[in-house]
């Protein structure tokens, strides 16, 4: 038993600063990524950050609407994407890391939420993406992420997900798994947390709303919490 303070993440400008989620409960996987949305928006100004929220939750559940009372409540550059805008946000956020790298210059911060990575297929690195292998600008949606999660940070551009299991974000990410420095798991099978969290420790989870965080920086440790309601 042991008093610390509360679980946090940092999105430093260095390799491998992005957040993955994997929960099998929608409703704690959706929860937990705005709870940290939220919290990076009080930390921000308006003008000192621009967040992008691609909503993928369930349309019916009770929890759906959380994404769009987050943005009702805070004044921020918050754009809410759908399948049919994301081609041309990814050739922007994609424009924005390549310029950034080049001048050096310290810009805000951008965060691209995907709040349910599992039903994006139109960032999927396989033959169920929607696009053909030649677009306008010579690439797809799903290689523009890919060069997203490999070179976003460094130009502070950040990709925050929730998925629904480990095969899924596998599926999803293909071999860019390894850029989400910073992962939260919840109970899983043995074999699924030796490849998420390098370890079985998620396998070993037997309580409800308790969840483990891993860091890259800090190997060897991971830390057991319970998240805010």
């Amino acid at each position: 038993v042991a008093i610390l303070p509360p679980v946090s993440v940092a999105f430093r400008r260095q390799t491998g600063r992005h957040l993955l989620i994997v929960n099998r409960e929608e409703e704690e996987g959706v929860g937990l990524l705005n709870s940290v949305w939220v919290s990076l928006l009080c930390q921000h100004r308006p003008t000192t950050a621009h967040f992008y929220m691609f909503d993928l939750a369930t349309a019916d559940a009770a929890w759906a609407s959380y994404a769009d009372d987050v943005r009702s409540f805070f004044d921020h550059q918050i754009e809410m994407i759908n399948r049919r805008t994301l081609p041309e946000i990814m050739k922007s956020l994609a424009t924005t890391v390549k310029r950034r790298l080049e001048s050096r210059a310290a810009e805000p911060p951008v965060y691209f939420l995907s709040q349910g990575l599992h039903r994006a297929r139109d960032l999927r690195p396989s033959e169920d993406s929607h696009y053909s292998s030649a677009s306008e600008s010579g690439t797809t949606p799903p290689e523009l992420f890919a060069s997203l999660l490999k070179d976003g940070p460094e130009a502070g551009v950040h990709v925050l997900a929730w998925c629904d299991t480990v095969t899924n974000a596998r599926r999803a990410v293909d071999r860019s798994l390894g850029e989400f420095g910073m992962r939260v798991a919840a109970a899983m099978s043995a074999d699924d947390s030796s490849v998420f969290l390098d370890c079985s420790d998620a396998a070993r989870l037997d309580k409800p709303y308790r969840l483990l965080f891993y860091d890259e920086e800090k190997p060897g440790v991971i830390q057991k919490f319970r998240p805010y309601s």
